[in-house]
């Protein structure tokens, strides 16, 4: 699904933000790196095809094709 990540001061840490990633179905978690507007990003593979994923402050995953 691709919807907007939410800015905001994201109080998950890398392993919960790959956690949540993960528990979506994502395989292939690329390095995760958190945005000063406090989403997490990283690129990730999910029923074979590779998608930048976001991790907002509410906990919400979600994702955009990988350029």
């Amino acid at each position: 699904t691709t919807t907007t990540p939410a800015s905001g001061a994201n109080s998950f840490t890398e392993g919960q933000a790959r956690s949540a990633i993960e528990k979506q179905g994502y395989a292939q978690i690329g390095a995760l790196s958190q945005g000063q507007d406090g989403v997490w990003t990283a690129t990730a593979v999910k029923d074979g095809v590779e998608s930048r994923v976001f991790v907002d402050y509410k906990g919400v995953v979600s994702a955009s094709p990988a350029s």
